[in-house]
């Protein structure tokens, strides 16, 4: 059953049945937990929230799927969706602050020492403190390209805008985070050269 399409167990899943779900599920929550994790600010709280929340979704609109773009792409329009109404409820409900947020462990290297080891995290915060204040169209585009690695058709198709739109929007999402991260954190070396004003 794992060799099938997205596209044929999500036919399979509108026929009833519904065991075929499981695979997906198995397939996708991991990619979706990081996508959530990356744009809930490294809550991983939130984010294990916003992954459960966005394969219930998943799983009560299956049915309605209409093949207009792959299941992965419409997989992350349902997640990004998510994740912006679970960030939304969050800040409604308290203020988080960078101190909140949890250490990540996962990311750190055995090789590297206790002192490399706090630097890496510090970083990590910072940039997903820069990558908090964005605006949200920004913050999905930056994600999705420069975090996790997918072409500008790739995003063009999960946020659904043009390349050349996309392209305009990387473009000023990276000019502004460059500022933000730069005044914030005055991080002379991040700008590869470029003057800080």
């Amino acid at each position: 059953m794992d060799k099938k399409s997205d596209e044929d167990l999500v036919r399979e899943f509108v026929g009833g049945n519904r065991k075929v779900y499981e695979v997906l599920f198995q397939k996708y929550y991991k990619k979706v937990f990081n996508l959530c994790l990356r744009f809930c600010n490294l809550d991983s709280n939130l984010a294990e929230e916003a992954a459960q929340e966005t394969f219930l979704q998943v799983y009560k609109s299956l049915e309605r799927f209409k093949f207009r773009s792959t299941f992965y792409t419409w997989l992350y329009r349902v997640t990004f969706n998510t994740c912006s109404i679970a960030i939304k409820k969050q800040s409604k409900q308290r203020s988080s602050s960078l101190d909140d947020l949890p250490e990540q462990n996962a990311h750190q290297s055995p090789d590297k020492g206790p002192s490399e080891q706090i630097l890496d995290r510090e970083y990590r915060r910072y940039i997903a403190s820069v990558l908090k204040d964005l605006p949200e169209d920004q913050r999905k585009v930056m994600i999705l390209g420069p975090v996790l690695g997918h072409s500008y058709q790739e995003i063009s198709e999960i946020v659904g805008e043009s390349v050349t739109v996309v392209k305009g929007r990387l473009f000023r999402a990276r000019q502004n985070f460059k500022k933000k991260f730069h005044s914030e954190f005055n991080k002379d070396n991040f700008s590869e050269g470029e003057p800080t004003k």
